[in-house]
């Protein structure tokens, strides 16, 4: 299916409706899934537990379905972790697309292909995500043709922006993972989804961030970010300069990030995230006893979605103990950037231009 949208189709302030974006995603989606195209079907089924003291809320999976507690969002799916395509795993920043291309899947997987009227802009497709963790999985694809490799281009991250401003839906999120920052798949694109629950980086307030002029932050995150807001579509593009500010000053001094965007609850604007963090060589886990992929093999990776506040585990052992005894804080804290590094971007990005 090709879906044009001009500027005109832009959602700056999300309200909770249905766009004709939405409509599309929806029924396709929910078509797939439902007559049993995807790797598996999501059950939802609601449990609550007691976790400890904390602002943030979790909301878990619980064998593919949803349970809610206190804390941040956790989502146990074992399906998620074993029938899923294979992760990769890097070595650097920019390694060379080989092997696996987003080209190469079913036509049936394929949503839509979007074009923006009136521009030069290449189109970018929507896939469904087979292995969903949530409702509307789906993975944003720019210039598949072209063959790019998981190493963000500002067209890409415009493009991102626009799809996501598609929507009406005030729980859409939208996800990239850098090399070395858990992607699975090195062929650009982003992950869309519609989280079951505000997640943390959502409900927040963004605040001025120390010692650096117009960018905001999550503060009180375990793993230092920088945030903006957009409030009006006439500053899109400085919007999608000040973003991509970061993503190429991480890119420069070769550090692997993560990029969120998606909906203040209590303002409807769209907000990014980003994380600059440690590096990760080895590939995501797929299993809590998976001694050959993520280092630390527990049943979870610290990717885009779980700094945002959705923890995707693959058990629900796992979702207990990360609930207890800090462990989801102590999880996050260990994807901190040394202090050094963190120090210098902060540094290169305060003499750049002032925006």
């Amino acid at each position: 299916m090709h879906f044009s949208f001009s500027s005109a189709d832009l959602v700056l302030k999300a309200a909770g409706g249905v766009t004709k974006f939405d409509n599309v995603v929806s029924e396709c989606w929910n078509r797939l899934h439902d007559t049993g195209q995807l790797r598996y079907k999501l059950q939802p089924s609601l449990v609550r537990f007691t976790a400890g003291p904390s602002t943030a809320r979790i909301l878990i999976l619980v064998s593919n379905g949803y349970s809610l507690t206190q804390c941040s969002l956790n989502q146990s799916n074992p399906n998620r972790f074993l029938l899923r395509r294979t992760p990769i795993a890097p070595t650097s920043l920019d390694e060379p697309l080989t092997g696996f291309s987003f080209t190469r899947v079913k036509s049936n997987e394929v949503i839509c292909t979007l074009a923006e009227t009136n521009t030069k802009q290449d189109p970018c497709t929507l896939l469904v995500n087979i292995s969903p963790f949530t409702p509307l999985h789906c993975l944003f694809v720019p210039n598949p043709e072209n063959l790019y490799n998981q190493y963000l281009r500002r067209s890409a991250l415009r493009s991102a922006i626009k799809c996501i401003l598609l929507s009406d839906n005030h729980r859409m999120c939208m996800g990239f993972n850098s090399l070395l920052a858990h992607a699975s798949v090195n062929h650009l694109h982003f992950h869309l989804w519609e989280s079951p629950d505000y997640l943390w980086t959502m409900c927040t307030e963004l605040l001025p961030k120390r010692n650096l002029q117009n960018y905001l932050e999550v503060r009180g995150h375990p793993v230092d970010n920088f945030a903006r807001e957009l409030t009006s579509l006439e500053d899109l593009e400085n919007f999608v300069d000040s973003v991509w500010r970061v993503v190429e000053q991480c890119q420069i001094l070769r550090i692997a990030h993560n990029l969120f965007l998606a909906r203040g609850k209590n303002s409807g604007f769209l907000r990014a995230i980003i994380w600059p963090r440690r590096s990760v060589y080895t590939a995501k886990s797929l299993g809590p006893t998976d001694a050959n992929s993520s280092a630390n093999a527990n049943g979870y990776n610290i990717a885009v979605a779980e700094l945002a506040g959705m923890f995707v585990v693959a058990s629900d052992n796992v979702a207990e103990q990360l609930s207890q005894h800090q462990g989801l804080i102590s999880a996050l804290e260990d994807e901190k950037l040394p202090s050094d590094v963190a120090s210098r971007l902060v540094n290169e990005l305060c003499g750049d231009t002032v925006m």
